[in-house]
């Protein structure tokens, strides 16, 4: 069994054991499973991608974490929504205070950034009010220099909720 290799795929979950030893196989989330929204499509890339695990997580199931990145890099994961409607998640970020950020951006335009270490898991919520295709880019982003913490964003509980259409039939006929 020395140089044997199971890996077992769907498209919730990976499991990799290629040692067939005492130690437990390593369990991969699919990342739109991870951030409970497999309605929406998240690409990812930097200097490494982010993945879905079950360690850290708002839930005690699973949540996104960065990809394991080092001094003077950067991993991000994005979707696209079509606007208006609001997005909401959970965020969580381990990491040099001051220097070493988890960033959430709307069109490129950063909305908010958080850094540190004992922080605990917050609710975020973001409204996008012009119609039309919007990209979500959450990055994990290292300075130059120092290790702190996990050194990893993390992201849990995706929410894209539409705008409701107004009714101007409706609104016109209360008058």
């Amino acid at each position: 069994r020395e140089n044997c290799r199971m890996v077992a795929a769907n498209k919730v979950a990976t499991v990799d054991d290629d040692e067939f030893d005492d130690d437990p196989p390593v369990v991969q989330i699919a990342l739109a499973t991870a951030l409970d929204n497999t309605a929406l499509t998240f690409t990812t890339g930097g200097s490494a991608s982010w993945y879905g695990q079950t360690e850290y997580s708002s839930d005690g199931v699973d949540a996104a974490r960065s990809g394991d990145i080092t001094h003077n890099q950067e991993s991000w994961m994005q979707t696209t929504v079509s606007g208006p409607g609001t997005v909401s998640f959970k965020w969580y970020v381990s990491s040099e205070s001051g220097y070493d950020f988890l960033e959430f951006s709307i069109d490129e335009t950063l909305q908010e950034k958080i850094s540190g270490t004992g922080n605990s898991w917050a609710s975020k919520s973001f409204t996008v009010s012009t119609a039309g295709s919007h990209t979500l880019k959450w990055r994990y982003k290292k300075d130059g220099s120092v290790d702190s913490g996990e050194d990893a964003g993390f992201v849990d509980k995706v929410v894209w909720t539409p705008a409701r259409p107004v009714n101007d039939n409706f609104s016109n006929a209360t008058k």
